[in-house]
């Protein structure tokens, strides 16, 4: 391989997420596409949920919060 580790590390934050991501994106992950029916019907199971109870959410940043407190964690 030839790639210089100093050099990539030393690239800017943003960059270094675009050649990961791009990695990432590469790799062949097996078994990725295939969902088995207990996948399908919890999928299926949150999208009536969702659509049942559309104003019932929680933001990101809720969840997160909810969480640390929980665990009591802080970030």
């Amino acid at each position: 391989m030839s790639y210089n580790m100093g050099e990539l590390l030393a690239l800017p934050d943003e960059e270094k997420l675009i050649l990961a991501n791009t990695l990432w994106n590469t790799v062949n992950k097996i078994g990725e596409d295939e969902l088995n029916m207990e996948d399908v019907e919890f999928i299926e199971r949150r999208l009536a949920e969702h659509e049942a109870n559309p104003a019932d959410v929680m933001l990101w940043n809720e969840l997160k919060e909810k969480v640390y407190k929980k665990t009591g964690q802080t970030h």
